[in-house]
């Protein structure tokens, strides 16, 4: 585990298996089992834990980002997807910050991606518009998840569940 963070009953952790193979795994696994038996109070705090991996993406590939400021190469999406899968994860967040920037996500590589996603996929960067969210759900994210434009326009998180619901945003 590269960083840990809590706040409340949430937990976030920076980590990357995939460089650390089976011992890294090993590690995930010992982290959520501490977790469970330490820490959390299901009666309490929550109906569910769930494990959330979440995948960077600038420029096609998967990155450890830096600051978001700079980016190391950790490998192509299709190969990170079915390698979190195999954690149990209970969902896979994937942002592409590089989206944001040049205007939209490559549609088409979702529609590899979510093929080989047998978990929920949420699909985050570059989403401007009603239209922007369709593509993406077309593409085959059961979610979608939006920063920047929502800060820059209000209505946008209203108008994307109006239209999808509110499960999906």
């Amino acid at each position: 585990i590269v960083s840990s963070v809590q706040k409340g009953h949430i937990f976030g952790i920076q980590f990357h298996p995939e460089r650390s193979q089976r011992k890294g795994i090993l590690i995930l696994q010992n982290f959520v089992k501490y977790i469970q038996n330490n820490i959390w109070d299901t009666e309490k705090t929550m109906l569910k834990k769930r494990l959330i991996a979440c995948l960077i993406v600038y420029n096609g590939l998967i990155v450890q980002s830096i600051g978001f400021k700079k980016y190391l190469p950790v490998g192509r999406p299709r190969f990170s997807i079915e390698f979190v899968a195999r954690w149990d994860v209970d969902e896979i967040v994937l942002l592409d910050i590089s989206a944001t920037r040049d205007g939209s996500i490559n549609v088409k590589t979702l529609e590899m991606l979510s093929k080989v996603c047998f978990v929920p996929l949420t699909v985050g960067g570059g989403i401007r518009s009603v239209n922007d969210a369709l593509k993406i759900i077309k593409g085959g994210a059961d979610k979608i998840c939006i920063n920047t434009h929502a800060l820059e326009r209000s209505d946008l998180i209203k108008e994307i569940a109006s239209k999808f619901g509110s499960h999906c945003v």
